[in-house]
């Protein structure tokens, strides 16, 4: 992974980080939990989005087109609106807009109504048993979501749902089979991105995975007031380092290394910022 753009905050990073998913470009942000531990200490050089190397051109492209088009216009420049000039259109032209305009309406309802379509369900009873283990939901031709109920209680622990291209982009599961969903996942371009899991159902994920391409690279996990106590970073989705909060006091202060095997070959406090 290589940096491509230094943010001034981790705001402005999560809006770089949201630009390039839009272009379909998987990226991370490091250092985003440094503002934290700084507070008004400026972080600028410390945060940063990163992307896959292969992925660092069109990256860079999307961020140049990105600055060329929120450039602000110079505060001794003033822009004057222009004034509207409305003219009364010939009968003639009416005629023929409103033509056009209804048959642009009538073409997209068929369109519509093609891809649309009703919408219809089909079940499959994996061992024959009377209960149906998963269900697909189509609108028209387009799948729409597929129902799974592993634990054969007649009620799905899983559902995922599927964009207009066909790919998944999101899922929830209830992995305890309690009746609630506290595994959830996101999706990008059918490959797994980002993994939360809520137990206490309070909105906050007391853990969190992230992905590239569907191969893990970060788990965070949180305490209930929300401190990070738990961090680990993968390399080519093996462990290579972690680091964690072992006195319980909210802030990490021990860093370690790992091998391929997960075992730990070198540790190293982390002095608190002051």
């Amino acid at each position: 992974m290589i940096s491509i753009y230094d943010a001034a905050n981790s705001t402005d990073a999560h809006l770089v980080r949201n630009l390039l998913e839009q272009a379909g470009i998987a990226s991370y942000i490091r250092g985003e939990y440094l503002q934290g531990g700084l507070g008004e200490i400026p972080v600028t050089g410390l945060i940063s989005v990163c992307v896959d190397e292969a992925d660092a051109h069109l990256a860079g492209e999307v961020l140049a087109e990105w600055r060329a088009g929120v450039m602000e216009i110079p505060e001794d420049e003033e822009v004057k609106p222009a004034t509207p000039r409305l003219q009364s259109p010939t009968p003639s032209a009416f005629r023929v807009s409103l033509i056009f305009v209804l048959g642009a309406l009538v073409g997209a309802a068929g369109i519509w109504l093609l891809i649309k379509g009703p919408s219809t369900e089909h079940g499959i009873d994996y061992n024959q048993d009377g209960i149906v283990e998963e269900r697909a939901i189509y609108s028209g031709d387009k799948l729409q979501r597929v129902d799974t109920d592993r634990n054969r209680d007649r009620k799905p622990d899983v559902i995922s749902h599927y964009d207009h291209h066909g790919f998944i982009s999101r899922s929830e599961s209830d992995d305890d089979f309690d009746g609630r969903m506290e595994t959830t996942y996101r999706y990008l371009h059918g490959q797994w991105a980002e993994m939360n899991v809520d137990d206490d159902a309070d909105g906050n994920p007391e853990y969190t995975a992230e992905a590239i391409a569907g191969v893990i690279y970060r788990e965070e996990w949180r305490d209930p007031p929300g401190n990070v106590i738990k961090k680990v970073i993968h390399e080519d989705g093996w462990p290579s380092s972690s680091e964690l909060d072992t006195d319980g006091d909210g802030k990490l202060d021990e860093l370690r290394y790992y091998d391929r095997r997960a075992e730990i070959v070198r540790s190293e406090r982390i002095e608190s910022e002051r």
